[in-house]
């Protein structure tokens, strides 16, 4: 048996899946498979797994209808042996040294998952950045041991949920904590759900702060580029959220940055959306927020961020005065951080 099932779901990324399965190839820590799930591709990508199957018996192809990144995830899950599995995007790479980074972490502390840090890579004008949601020592500050190399959540801040980043890639899970918690199929951003059930279930967490990721942002035909009709997504992948946080009894402990996440993200996809969808996209958001009871929330927290000044002027308009607000705002230079 393999000691870690790395999964790569693959959707036409003929320009990159070479890349990512060469950072596989070349890994210090010798002992994984690599189950390739092609989604239903119809380019070249489909072509060059197998080339690379035929090359290393190590990657393993398996092809399915186009059915999108849920499913394929977590098809891969149901087909992984290792004991221990990591996710990565077909698009992206990884470091050298990661497999064995996060394999050693594990063994060594006996944590349910661990993350890394991120590079992110822009493929159109080559621009890489640091992808650091938590600094180590900021981190350090909660521990008991100034050594102590994992936390466990109750033990941390509420603030800690929304420091980490949630994407399934970029971290290292034992398969038996992780194997029964499902992406949500059918829908988009179906990172957050997944990891705030992660995050919670979990006994320890543990990280290291190499930069072991290397992420490809804005491919202008990813689903979220090109498929703007799923923008209503995030409202039901937040209704999702907000049950696993009462599954585990401590929504009152997170209800502070979980609505502001929530705005956040919400107010986001309204602005980055155009066209009809934009005018679904804020129906939607004027349903959901117009009548939220924010007494019931610190003010204090509300009033600090800057997406809740965006929200209070949304929700009082109609469309035609909201596109006005918007550009009102985007002039003003609000992102809605």
């Amino acid at each position: 048996m393999p000691k870690i099932s790395v999964i790569i779901p693959v959707y036409n990324t003929e320009s990159y899946i070479d890349i990512c399965l060469d950072s596989l190839i070349n890994q210090s820590f010798k002992d994984f498979e690599a189950i390739c799930i092609n989604d239903g591709s119809n380019d070249a990508s489909l072509d060059i797994l197998e080339r690379y199957s035929k090359f290393d018996k190590r990657i393993k192809v398996f092809s399915t209808e186009n059915k999108g990144l849920s499913e394929a995830r977590n098809y891969g899950v149901y087909l992984s042996k290792g004991k221990y599995i990591t996710f990565v995007d077909s698009d992206d790479y990884i470091s050298p040294v990661m497999l064995e980074i996060f394999y050693k972490n594990l063994e060594e502390t006996g944590a349910d998952f661990v993350f890394g840090e991120s590079i992110k890579i822009n493929p159109l004008t080559d621009f890489i950045s640091l992808w650091d949601y938590i600094k180590e020592g900021e981190l350090k500050n909660f521990l008991k041991n100034p050594n102590q190399r994992y936390f466990k959540e109750k033990d941390v801040p509420s603030f800690f949920w929304g420091k980490i980043n949630v994407c399934a890639w970029g971290k290292m899970y034992k398969r038996k904590f992780v194997e029964d918690i499902k992406f949500p199929e059918g829908l988009i951003f179906e990172d957050l759900p997944h990891y705030t059930e992660c995050y919670l279930k979990a006994n320890k967490i543990s990280f290291d702060f190499r930069k072991t990721y290397f992420y490809r942002t804005s491919r202008g035909d990813s689903i979220i580029n090109s498929r703007q009709d799923k923008y209503l997504d995030v409202f039901k992948i937040y209704d999702s959220v907000e049950e696993i946080f009462k599954k585990y009894g401590v929504f009152e402990k997170y209800k502070n940055e979980f609505l502001y996440k929530k705005i956040r993200d919400c107010s986001l996809w309204l602005v980055k959306s155009v066209n009809e969808t934009k005018e679904e996209m804020f129906k939607k958001y004027k349903e959901e927020f117009t009548n939220l009871e924010l007494e019931n929330f610190n003010d204090d927290f509300l009033n600090s961020k800057e997406v809740f000044h965006f929200l209070y002027g949304a929700v009082k308009l109609d469309f035609e005065n909201y596109l006005k607000y918007e550009k009102e705002m985007k002039q003003g230079g609000c992102r809605g951080n």
